[in-house]
This record gives C-alpha cells, sequence and structure tokens, in this order.
C-alpha cells in the first residue's frame, strides 16, 4: 500500500510541475488526513486547470495510475485542479 500511496502523489505532483503552470512561478497545495478506515490525500494547484498542458506534452498516463491505484476524484476549471486520492488502510485478503 505504501509504494502505491508514494506513485500516486509523485505522479499527481509531477502534473502540477509539468502542466499547471507553463513557464510562470505556481504554488502547490498538499494534504494528508484520515478519516475512517482511509488515508485521504488532496493535491491542488491554481494553474491552467481545464485539463489544459502549458504546452508540454506528457505520456498521459500519470492521472490514470493515480486512477488505477486509488479512489481518486480529479476537479478541473479555471481556478485550477484538484486531485483527492483516497487509500484504504486495511485492505481485504
Amino acid at each position: 500500500m505504501l509504494s502505491d500511496i508514494t506513485l500516486c502523489v509523485s505522479e499527481a505532483a509531477s502534473n502540477v510541475v509539468t502542466h499547471a503552470y507553463g513557464d510562470a512561478e505556481g504554488e502547490i497545495a498538499l494534504g494528508i488526513r484520515l478519516t475512517g478506515a482511509y488515508l485521504i490525500v488532496d493535491i491542488q494547484d491554481d494553474g491552467l486547470g481545464g485539463g489544459t498542458s502549458a504546452g508540454r506534452p506528457g505520456l498521459g498516463l500519470g492521472l490514470q495510475i493515480v486512477r488505477a491505484l486509488s479512489d481518486a476524484t480529479i476537479r478541473s476549471d479555471d481556478a485550477g485542479r484538484q486531485v483527492t486520492m483516497r487509500f484504504p488502510l486495511h485492505r481485504e485478503r
């Protein structure tokens, strides 16, 4: 589970660095919380949003990986993007 969390956070943060602000400076907000049986990680920017990539192409796999390894919701609009990833603290065997 720790490797899934690490990979998802890395991919979501890399997405901000690569796509959110172009050549301009910008901020990234990271929030982590425990609720019930889940670890929830939020990564947010106030960059281009709306899925625009600031002219920097990528493989397009980062958010697909996040969706595959977590219960993710992704919100993009003119105010930026927020990726919320939910990870169960205990997995059924």
